[in-house]
């Protein structure tokens, strides 16, 4: 009887070949919603922080203003420093309200481009910076 190692070879690396293509298939990450950041200078001491959501078509972003018991609303963490403070708190765009049946309530979210924005005033003369 006479192996056919060469075949052996072929069927493991076509077996490994789909095994990881198949993986990689069920592995991948969603990622709808690209943002941008800028900063406008308002005046000598304040400044407006400018977060840019560009949403793909076919899907949305909901409102920081979601009823609890609803879907997770789009949240800001502006770390503190010791050269800002912020005023108020972050303005989105008008939204669009619909009614969810899924969540029984009244839902407000962006499509295509949202761009909300926060004011900081400035104490250090330094310009705020954006990582």
């Amino acid at each position: 009887m006479k192996l056919d190692i060469k075949a052996g070879y072929e069927k493991l690396l076509i077996t490994i070949f789909f095994t990881l293509a198949a993986s990689n298939l069920s592995a991948q990450v969603f990622d709808p919603v690209a943002w941008s950041f800028s900063i406008k200078k308002i005046s000598q001491t304040d400044s407006e922080l400018i977060f840019t959501a560009n949403i793909e078509e076919g899907w949305h972003l909901y409102s920081q203003n979601i009823p609890a018991g609803g879907p997770v609303a789009t949240s800001f963490k502006i770390a503190k420093g010791t050269g800002f403070f912020l005023i108020g708190k972050v303005i989105e765009p008008k939204s669009i309200e619909v009614f969810d049946k899924q969540f029984n309530m009244k839902i407000n979210y962006f499509s295509n481009v949202a761009e909300f924005r926060q004011k900081v005033k400035i104490l250090s003369g330094k310009p705020v910076e954006m990582k």
